[in-house]
């Protein structure tokens, strides 16, 4: 639904009844100037009517349903964007619409299907096949995602977001040197997009590249216990430990008794490895499993710096068991092992 709004409606053809035609105008004008309720109480009031032509009524549900997205009544959204595929089948950027409703409600083959048929209509669209891919990598298929996020780039040059989410893609599937690259140039084009920063602060890390990791992390330390806390792993890695960083970025902000705290306690020597995985085992049973794998990678990287190679392959290789694949600890767990084994 990011893009929704690049997808406004045709020129409405004067051939209604003056009212309808002026309701749908206004409505138009409302949506531009994205007062949502009023768009929505416009065109419901010019469809009401039911004398709009068949190609202006699909305009004007299309139209409806991107302001009915943006206030977040996406059932209502669907059915606008179904009634303007059934007036006008060939309404391309519909289906792009549809398509963003179907990805935000997780139902990614349907999502995918209606991009298929916006790209069937116009090859050339490039959010057509970035959202395609974003789509595509939510089902865990990296390679055709890359694949989508190239055609969309080959259309549009500067296509930061592309970059960003190939990066993600590429760091998926292990291509780090590719992931910098992509996250380089996202930074490029938007220089305070933070969660490229620190996606590039990842795999900096994963390849081995420490300094730059740390100074990646260093922006956001201060409000992210996470960032704070891999920006700390990743200067013990040359030698710049500094708890006294990672305790003022993190003590007043995070309860050592709430998740993360345990794993902040662990590396500034307030708490023993057993009671960070009797912390993580609290909650319910989604908190446990994702507590826990985060407790095994970072109990891995503790094992690590202590230079407990043994228990460190063996905490690496539960987090990779135990992390879903996106989690970064997953990742990261993964890049661990095949370092150790070098």
């Amino acid at each position: 639904m990011r893009l929704l709004l690049a997808l406004l409606m045709l020129v409405l053809p004067v051939l209604a009844h003056a009212g309808s035609s002026e309701d749908a105008d206004a409505g138009r004008t409302a949506v531009q100037r994205r007062d949502w309720a009023a768009a929505i109480r416009l065109y419901s009031a010019a469809l009401d009517r039911g004398d709009l032509p068949p190609e202006t009524q699909a305009t004007a549900h299309n139209n409806r349903g991107i302001a009915f997205a943006r206030s977040n009544r996406n059932d209502e959204a669907l059915a606008d964007f179904d009634a303007a595929i059934r007036l006008n089948p060939r309404y391309q950027s519909v289906y792009v619409n549809r398509g963003d409703i179907y990805q935000f409600k997780g139902q990614y083959a349907k999502a995918i299907a209606d991009y298929d048929m916006a790209l069937q209509l116009r090859a050339g669209d490039e959010v057509a096949y970035y959202d395609r891919g974003n789509s595509y990598a939510a089902l865990g298929k990296h390679r055709e995602a890359i694949a989508d996020y190239d055609a969309a780039l080959r259309l549009k040059k500067d296509y930061q977001p592309a970059y960003f989410n190939r990066g993600n893609s590429y760091q998926a599937i292990g291509r780090f040197a590719e992931a910098v690259i992509d996250f380089d140039t996202a930074v490029k084009y938007k220089a305070d997009d933070i969660d490229a920063i620190h996606s590039r602060g990842f795999v900096n890390f994963y390849l081995g590249r420490y300094a730059a990791a740390a100074e990646d992390f260093q922006r956001g330390a201060a409000n992210d216990a996470y960032v704070a806390l891999w920006r700390h792993l990743a200067r013990s890695r040359i030698g710049q430990a500094d708890p006294h960083e990672l305790a003022l970025n993190t003590v007043v902000k995070y309860d050592r008794d709430v998740w993360p705290g345990p794993i902040i306690a662990l590396f500034l020597g307030q708490m023993e490895p057993a009671q960070v995985q009797a912390a993580a085992a609290k909650g319910d049973a989604k908190k446990r499993r994702e507590q826990g794998c985060e407790a095994s990678f970072y109990l891995a990287e503790h094992a690590l710096l202590r230079v407990e190679i043994g228990d460190a392959q063996r905490l690496f290789r539960e987090a990779l068991d135990g992390c879903p694949s996106g989690f970064v600890e997953h990742i990261a767990a993964e890049a661990e092992l095949k370092r150790l084994v070098k």
